[in-house]
């Protein structure tokens, strides 16, 4: 059965849903371990700290996606630059899901990064939704070059693996600050501190080359799971969220999508 998420579902998701870098086995344990505060699925919020890093969003921003339906899917402009899920980390169903992560590879055309900054998550997916975009997106010109996030691709450029741009991330400090605003915003109804243990986390789904590709930073490499287009990026997207994330936790109501797409006129 798909999960219509209803408005009263959004309304108690916006209280209760929050970023996670829970350990995994993949993941880097450090007792000098940065964290950062927890960010709400709330495409506003996230629309305007995308802007204060220096992304375009007269043109590209984020909005909800209330269903895997196709009625809520053809709500959504086209064509989708990336999908974000926001979902609650239960260690039953990571375990099932390493079957399917057999298909985690390295594809240079991808662009990836490892999250070491515990929290961090919400800024990590935004992070590979932008540096995935379609070369369609990117003749928009959608990033300001002189801005945090112009610096911090440029900087990213100078590095190669998913490991070393994280570190880019923990070095960038206007990005610290402005996650750290965003978080502490009063529209973020989050009440949660950097400390404190939240339970669920963002991955990011994009389209390059002809592949669906699942961006996690608590993984080493990303997920290609299927073949897609730009145009059915969305609808793909939400059919593997169905079968790989909702189905396997049908009593769960905590699931968020925001699509990356166009700003309507």
């Amino acid at each position: 059965m798909l999960l219509v998420v209803t408005s009263l579902c959004v309304v108690l998701l916006s209280l209760s849903n929050w970023s996670r870098n829970e350990m995994s086995s993949e993941e880097v344990v450090r007792k000098d371990e940065l964290r950062w505060f927890p960010l709400e699925s709330n495409p506003e919020l996230l629309n305007v700290y995308m802007k204060q890093m220096g992304w375009d969003i007269s043109k590209y921003q984020f909005m909800d996606v209330f269903s895997t339906e196709s009625w809520a899917l053809d709500m959504i402009p086209q064509p989708v630059g990336a999908v974000m899920l926001l979902f609650p980390i239960k260690r039953e169903n990571d375990s099932q899901r390493h079957v399917s992560e057999a298909s985690t590879h390295l594809n240079s055309d991808v662009w990836h990064m490892k999250q070491t900054i515990r929290n961090a998550c919400g800024t990590v997916g935004i992070l590979h939704a932008l540096a995935n975009a379609s070369p369609q997106m990117k003749e928009m010109a959608l990033i300001n070059q002189s801005s945090a996030l112009g610096k911090f691709y440029r900087d990213a450029t100078t590095v190669q693996t998913p490991m070393e741009k994280a570190k880019v991330l923990e070095e960038n400090e206007d990005i610290a600050a402005l996650h750290k605003a965003t978080a502490i915003d009063p529209s973020n109804a989050s009440s949660s501190a950097a400390e404190d243990e939240v339970d669920t986390h963002y991955v990011t789904f994009v389209h390059v080359n002809g592949g669906l590709y699942e961006l996690d930073g608590r993984k080493s490499n990303a997920i290609r799971h299927c073949d897609t287009t730009e145009s059915n990026l969305l609808q793909d997207a939400c059919r593997v969220i169905q079968e790989e994330f909702m189905a396997k936790d049908p009593n769960e109501l905590r699931f968020t999508i925001l699509a990356l797409a166009p700003t309507a006129s």
